[in-house]
């Protein structure tokens, strides 16, 4: 069941991604032409751009999945810690860097 979760959950921010993207490009302006003088924004997707959302996007996928399964097959104590220690762990790494 924590795959089907995890398929079941990326399915619906997909979907709402595809349909959703649209109505906030209409709400939401750029922040090309919040620039004084701007004539018009280049936001046209390039394959550079779409390979790279594709790589991030698999390894999200990958992530949570490890993650959700992890979390499947230990006790909700360990689970809860483990969590937590993300919260340290994740700027301890980022700050060495």
């Amino acid at each position: 069941p924590v795959l089907l979760l995890n398929a079941m959950t990326s399915s619906v921010a997909l979907i709402g991604l595809l349909f959703g993207g649209p109505l906030l490009d209409a709400s939401v302006p750029l922040p090309c032409t919040l620039e004084e003088g701007a004539l018009a924004c280049d936001d046209t997707l390039d394959e550079t751009s779409i390979r790279a959302g594709l790589e991030l996007g698999l390894w999200k996928t990958l992530g949570t999945t490890a993650n959700l399964y992890g979390l499947s097959i230990t006790s909700a104590d360990h689970g809860a810690f483990l969590i937590q220690l993300t919260t340290l762990i994740v700027p301890a790494v980022q700050g060495i860097r």
